[in-house]
Formats: C-alpha cells, sequence, structure tokens
C-alpha cells in the first residue's frame, strides 16, 4: 500500500479550506490520503459563523486507527481547537516518524480567535518539538515567537526562536508586486518569490500551501523541491480562480 498523508483539520461544509479542501489537492495530486476532522464548523465564504471542536479523546483515537490503516508517509496538521486537543494530538504522533507539516491556524481571516494564549503555549511545548515544517504567515509567527516582526531579519530570528527544524514565513500579508516567502533552516535562509496577482484573495491559500507540501515529502521529495512545486500549483490555482470569478481554490 502506498503511503498516505494523514490531515489533521476543521471540516469546512462548503470546501473552500480545511479538511475538505485538503482532500481535494490530494487526490489531485495523486497522493493516498487520510483525513481526520478536527472541528464541525459552520462557514460562508468571508466569515466563520461557529465551531464545534471534536473531543481530544476521538482525536487521539482517530490518529491510532488511522495510523493502524496503513503507512503514512507525512502529517499535515491544520486547525486545532485548544489545549487538550493540541496535547491529544501530539501524544498520538509521538511515535510516528513521518515528517509533520504543521499550518498554524491561530485564527480566523474575519477575526475569530481558535487558540488563546494557555493553547499556544501547550502548542510550544508538546507540538511544536514535533513539527517537522511550520508555515505560519508574519502575524501568526509574531504570537508564536512573541517577537515583532517588520524585516526579514526579524522574521528569521523568531523563526528560529521556535526551535522548528523548518519555518516557512509566508510574506503574503508584506505588500508589494512581489511575494516572498522565507524558508527558514538552522543554517540557511531560502528566497521563494513570485508577482502577487491582483484580484480577490481567494479561500484557503495557506491550507493548499502547506497540504502539496506535505504531499511532495510523501513522495520523497526534498523540502526544497515540495515548497517550490507547492508555491507554484499554489500561484496557478490562484490565476485560474481569478479568471474563473471564485475565491474557491481548485488544482
Amino acid at each position: 500500500m502506498r503511503a498516505a498523508v494523514l490531515v489533521l483539520a476543521g471540516s469546512d461544509p462548503l470546501g473552500y479550506s480545511g479538511l475538505q479542501a485538503d482532500l481535494r489537492h490530494l487526490a489531485h495530486a495523486g497522493v493516498r490520503a487520510v483525513g481526520i476532522p478536527t472541528a464541525w464548523t459552520l462557514q460562508a465564504v468571508d466569515h466563520v459563523e461557529c465551531v464545534q471542536p471534536l473531543q481530544a479523546e476521538w482525536l487521539r483515537r482517530g490518529v491510532q486507527l488511522a495510523l493502524e490503516d496503513g503507512p503514512v508517509g507525512a502529517v499535515k496538521i491544520g486547525l486545532l481547537s485548544g489545549a487538550e486537543q493540541i496535547a491529544a494530538v501530539a501524544d498520538a504522533l509521538a511515535a510516528l516518524p513521518a515528517p509533520v507539516v504543521l499550518d498554524p491556524v491561530l485564527a480566523a481571516s474575519a477575526g475569530v480567535q481558535f487558540l488563546d494564549d494557555e493553547s499556544l503555549a501547550v502548542l510550544r511545548t508538546r507540538l511544536l518539538p514535533r513539527v517537522s515544517l511550520l508555515t505560519p504567515n508574519i502575524p501568526e509567527l509574531q504570537r508564536l515567537s512573541c517577537m515583532l516582526v517588520s524585516t526579514q531579519q526579524e522574521a528569521v530570528a523568531a523563526a528560529r526562536s521556535l526551535s522548528v527544524p523548518a519555518v516557512l514565513v509566508k510574506g503574503g500579508h508584506s505588500g508589494g508586486a512581489i511575494v516572498e516567502d522565507w524558508l527558514v533552516l538552522a543554517d540557511e535562509v531560502q528566497v521563494f518569490s513570485s508577482p502577487r496577482l491582483n484580484g480577490p484573495v481567494p479561500r484557503g491559500t495557506g491550507c493548499m500551501l502547506a497540504t502539496l507540501i506535505a504531499a511532495h515529502i510523501c513522495r520523497g521529495n526534498t523540502l526544497d523541491h515540495a515548497v517550490r512545486e507547492a508555491r507554484a500549483a499554489v500561484v496557478q490555482a490562484i490565476a485560474a480562480a481569478h479568471a474563473a470569478g471564485t475565491r474557491r481554490l481548485d488544482p
């Protein structure tokens, strides 16, 4: 049996982001996927109405059953709601050797906070030590590191303060004609850039990026190759969404 990408993410019934979108992207990439919902949500295209987290024990058991079903080549984690869920996931993944990609969903675009300060403390101490790649945007990096980030040098310092082997700092919030993402490693920084596409910002760009990186890692590709190919796919999907007049990303 082929190795799968194990996805833990919130359920978006409209499929713009979260678990449904992740599974769609993995299917298009031809990668076997196992999906576990971390929360049920009610969403519109521009806001989240409510979030109902799953019980931590259900989530822990769901991961155990997924690992019993077949080999896992990479894990992608999106929305986690609260300290108990974070601890449960950390426990369930403790013995798994596969790389873990964490897209830290700390708040919805409309401002709904998913993790409070207590939950962030548990995430830093229990889950980040298990993470291979963290993919925060700049506001998320600031909150995770408790550091101000306004330059590349500050972003590198903040990323390295988290003690994660690799941090992909997404620069989409910075503005400007060029979007730069910085892959911060222990001894180097790799810069990935692309022209900013003008138009409505589609939903779920961060979900798609982290999921496709996990897909390439699952296939055995190097991290820099995975980031480059995933970024290119996201840029192509954004352009297609603009042409179609939708905020939904489809491969």
